[in-house]
């Protein structure tokens, strides 16, 4: 069953933010799947006025400039919620769950 979702830009530079670093096999390979599906076409990007900068930290920081409502829906298939909920997790083992990560994780189930 495939899960779709309307996120807006803020939405799905969280759920890039939520994506693991290392994992099983299954995991990267639905990574990549879902990098290519939240990350933003140069079109896209230029519409937006989007830009990405590596912080001192070694951190990405995303800016835009668009007042305008860009969402875009997307289809996820269970494995790749499964990638999510592992981030969302980790977020939750480390306490560090807010409002608005609760939200994107009530929207991603909610949808499904």
């Amino acid at each position: 069953m495939v899960t779709k979702v309307k996120l807006t830009i803020r939405e799905r530079i969280m759920l890039l933010g939520l994506l693991p670093s290392k994992g099983s096999l299954d995991i990267i390979k639905a990574k990549r799947v879902l990098l290519e599906k939240l990350n933003f076409s140069d079109k896209d990007a230029k519409k937006i006025g989007l830009q990405k900068n590596v912080t001192q930290d070694g951190n990405i920081q995303y800016n835009w400039s668009t007042k305008e409502e860009f969402n875009t829906t997307l289809e996820f298939t269970p494995e790749e919620i499964n990638v999510f909920d592992k981030g969302f997790e980790l977020i939750s083992q480390a306490e560090q769950f807010n409002d608005e990560i609760f939200s994107l994780y009530e929207k991603l189930k909610k949808e499904e």
